[in-house]
């Protein structure tokens, strides 16, 4: 998989002076002190974070470390914003179609990033340590899409084709690299806390099955 028809990956720059702010220390500090109580401007600010993250040069490894540690601060804004998306039936307000295309915008920036970090590291041989993130970055783009998908289903709107094609081409690169079937941290999974990607394509396909019967 060379590219990906609906995560577009912007040019990216060097910019050592940013690339510190991506850190750990510094990156902890920035989430600590998200004005939370205002969702509104912390998810603007959250969509400002990842997408110049998107277009700032840096390691697999650091953008993997950052994305990882921003993701629970990430999940709880887009659970957030998805409630007041499933409060009323149809048909949605124009204020809900506003949380919409903000949920989308941040659902997709998210998705960019962690395909940067698969398309970075899958562009060599692969050594067993690289192995383990790579099946994590995939399995985390594949929840990202699936994300996307649930989003376009409680507004009741199509979903865009690249995002299946996209979502058949990851599974087919983790099959190649056979890495489908390996565990990574999975907060999502109540019994063990892991899943493999497999299972997130599992679950979004049959997420899909099920929407066709409704």
């Amino acid at each position: 998989m060379r590219n990906s028809f609906f995560l577009v990956i912007p040019a990216q720059q060097e910019d050592p002076v940013r690339l510190e702010l991506y850190t750990e220390v510094a990156l902890k500090q920035w989430i600590d002190e998200l004005p939370r109580a205002n969702l509104s401007l912390s998810t603007r600010l959250l969509y400002d974070f990842m997408q110049e993250s998107n277009k700032l040069l840096m390691t697999a490894q650091q953008r993997l470390d950052y994305l990882e540690l921003l993701r629970p601060c990430y999940l709880a804004v887009e659970e957030d914003l998805r409630s007041r998306l499933t409060k009323t039936g149809f048909p949605k307000s124009a204020n809900e179609h506003k949380i919409y295309m903000i949920l989308a915008a941040i659902e997709r920036e998210l998705s960019i990033g962690y395909w940067t970090i698969v398309k970075e590291q899958t562009r060599r041989e692969i050594g067993w340590f690289q192995g383990k993130d790579v099946a994590l970055a995939i399995q985390r783009v594949i929840k990202g899409l699936t994300s996307i998908i649930v989003s376009q289903y409680i507004m009741s709107l199509p979903i865009p084709e690249w995002v299946w094609i996209d979502l058949h081409s990851l599974y087919k690169l983790a099959v190649k690299l056979k890495k489908e079937t390996t565990k990574v941290p999975d907060p999502s999974c109540l019994v063990n806390h892991s899943s493999t990607i497999q299972d997130s394509y599992k679950q979004c396909i049959l997420l899909r099955n099920e929407h066709k019967l409704i």
